[in-house]
């Protein structure tokens, strides 16, 4: 799979929950409700490939939050660091 272009997600930009599932679905990722822990909360893991050179193995980032959104965030952010180091280094 190619790595899809974050252009225009920067670390400032807020999430929709519509943002958050389109770019789940455009990086082939998945979203995962964990039992709820004592408290009664959510608990939300947003599992991503990393991009990838064609000479590199991907890894798994996981994202955490309390909504799909908020872990799907912690993903996209770890995202596109990767890719902007890809970026430079070719």
């Amino acid at each position: 799979m190619e790595p899809v272009d974050p252009a225009g997600t920067e670390a400032s930009h807020a999430l929709s929950a519509e943002d958050a599932e389109r770019w789940m679905r455009a990086v082939g990722g998945a979203l995962v409700r964990t039992p709820a822990p004592r408290d009664g909360g959510e608990r939300w893991l947003a599992l991503v490939r990393t991009p990838g050179a064609a000479t590199t193995r991907s890894r798994l980032i996981v994202g955490l939050g309390e909504t799909p959104t908020t872990a799907t965030r912690m993903a996209q952010r770890a995202w596109d660091e990767i890719w902007r180091t890809l970026s430079e280094t070719h």
